[in-house]
């Protein structure tokens, strides 16, 4: 069976798509605006998940203890110890997501600025 092509207009760009193999070849399948948006939007959580870590993971940890504490079948409340050790741990997590989002952001913005 011979390989199908098929052109298509979207957004002012030519895009061809090559048979089934799936593959989409041609300029501008995502605009610079679509990646400045996405990241824009990954600096900005990145960011906030960073310097907000400390007051985020205490309401997570206040959150989830709460719920420990109404249903201890479950999953038993945990001591006070546990408690500033999780709320370190979480601080430590959110903050590395905060810097993936930020580095991810960085990998969104870097092809914008060689144009």
């Amino acid at each position: 069976m011979g390989e199908m092509t098929w052109y298509g207009l979207i957004d002012g760009s030519l895009l061809e798509f090559m048979g089934t193999s799936g593959i989409i070849a041609g300029q501008g399948t995502r605009s610079s605006n679509v990646n400045l948006i996405l990241g824009a939007g990954c600096a900005v959580i990145g960011l906030a998940l960073f310097f907000w870590a400390v007051p985020l993971s205490i309401r997570y940890n206040a959150l989830t203890t709460g719920l420990r504490e109404r249903h201890p079948g479950i999953n038993p409340p945990p001591t006070p110890e546990w408690r500033a050790r999780n709320t370190k741990i979480m601080t430590v997590m959110f903050r590395f997501v905060g810097v993936f989002l930020v580095l991810l952001s960085i990998i969104y913005l870097f092809p914008l600025s060689r144009h």
